[in-house]
């Protein structure tokens, strides 16, 4: 459950939690960061996208902002700017429903997303008409905005 492990990532951001830590790597059935034969699992792909949003990166303030009550209930998003100026937006749907979601940063445009899902692994896909972008089911986006 790579979503899963994503949305608690940026749940424990905010969390009065001094540390956490993820105790198996291993191929177990739900959430090893590894398969048996070694290569990647989805959730390997989390703590990727994860590490290269906060590793050097001035976290900024971002929100999910619903427009009906219960909707988007599985979205989460974090968002950080890096050293070399790129925003980068990790946006999470831990539900069981595909939801669109609009992206705000004034004097950014979106550069590229790249998707996990059960059909991709960090694939950068066309997910966005405009600033309008989609998001599958148990997905996770990364999405870099460079400067206009």
């Amino acid at each position: 459950m790579a979503a899963f492990q994503a949305a608690t990532l940026i749940e424990l951001e905010d969390a009065p939690v001094d540390v956490a830590t993820l105790y198996r790597g291993d191929a177990w059935n739900w959430g090893g960061l590894f398969y048996r034969d070694g290569t990647p699992g989805k959730p390997f792909y989390v703590w990727l996208v994860y590490r290269r949003l906060v590793e050097g990166a001035k976290r900024l303030e971002s929100s999910v902002v619903r427009l009906e009550p219960g909707a988007a209930r599985g979205l989460r998003v974090l968002a950080g700017l890096g050293s070399e100026g790129v925003l980068r937006l990790l946006v999470v749907n831990y539900a069981d429903e595909e939801v669109a979601y609009e992206v705000e940063a004034e004097g950014y445009a979106v550069q590229r997303i790249l998707v996990l899902d059960e059909k991709n692994d960090l694939s950068e896909v066309s997910v966005c008409e405009g600033s309008i972008c989609v998001i599958g089911p148990y997905a996770v986006h990364l999405v870099e905005l460079a400067r206009r």
